[in-house]
């Protein structure tokens, strides 16, 4: 910047100014923030270590690499920091998407989703979204709850209502979280005591509990 107004409006004094405004910019923000993230990393990867002796080592180190190697050294440090950062952002949000879909299956068990679907969730909400339904698609009308795949659950409930999403989907040929959408949504039952049971009584189901009480 001070090189570039020198040429743009001619005259030393401005690009002087500029260079000592920058360099006590730069050492009062930048250099003063980076040694104390870094010294705060090694305490606490080292504990033993004081702070004061960390940002001394620090120091020391870029000291070494600068006066050494030059400008050449400091780009290829900077391309390798960038590199590990990068890499280091990819393995921690495959980490974050594996741990997410495990605590999924600890609450929910089979009927979590599958870890593509905790993906997808993960980019949307990165990029700035704030709820999981699903957008409306006036071209694409979901039929996962339609009448002929509702009554093939009901069949295939009315044998054995222990049977498990995936047996049911096996059997009726839908996908696990389509089975899932008509039991819990259509169907409003939920898993009690092994077996698919209706989440709230009917009237019907209420005397008859009354009586049999």
């Amino acid at each position: 910047m001070p090189e570039y107004l020198r040429k743009r409006f001619g005259g030393q004094r401005i690009r002087i100014y500029l260079s000592i405004l920058a360099l006590i910019l730069y050492v009062f923000t930048k250099i003063s923030a980076d040694l104390y993230s870094g010294a705060i990393f090694l305490t606490q990867a080292v504990p033993e270590l004081n702070l004061y002796v960390a940002i001394i080592i620090l120091l020391g180190i870029a000291a070494l690499f600068t006066i050494g190697g030059g400008l050449t050294a400091v780009i290829w440090t900077d391309f390798i920091q960038t590199v590990i950062m990068v890499l280091g952002a990819f393995i921690l949000m495959i980490m974050d998407t594996s741990c997410i879909h495990k605590d999924l299956v600890t609450v929910l068990g089979e009927n979590a989703p599958f870890i593509q679907t905790v993906r997808k969730w993960v980019k949307a909400v990165s990029e700035g979204r704030d709820d999981m339904e699903d957008e409306p698609r006036p071209d694409r009308p979901v039929t996962a709850c339609g009448a002929a795949n509702i009554s093939k659950v009901l069949v295939s409930l009315s044998d054995d209502r222990r049977k498990t999403c995936e047996e049911i989907s096996t059997e009726t040929s839908m996908s696990r979280t389509s089975v899932f959408r008509v039991l819990t949504n259509k169907l409003n039952k939920e898993k009690k005591f092994s077996k698919w049971a209706p989440h709230l009584l009917t009237d019907e189901q209420k005397e008859s509990r009354v009586n049999f009480s």
